[in-house]
């Protein structure tokens, strides 16, 4: 498939059953997590910087999932 998605909040639950899925189904998958998890960017999408850092981990984004 060739597309990125950021998946918000992604480190449990919906989020990473999300993640997971598009992973699955040939995304690329930037995870997303304010707290430390493994594999995940660690930013806080509440806030510019955050949003900043994790817009910069997937420049080639084609798909927001927004999981707050």
């Amino acid at each position: 498939m060739g597309k990125t998605a950021i998946v918000t909040g992604s480190n449990r639950g919906i989020g990473a059953a999300i993640a997971e899925r598009l992973q699955r189904d040939g995304w690329k998958v930037v995870r997303n997590s304010r707290s430390r998890s493994a594999g995940c960017v660690r930013a806080d999408v509440a806030t510019p910087a955050g949003s900043r850092k994790l817009a910069a981990a997937a420049p080639d984004c084609h798909l927001l999932v927004n999981n707050v």
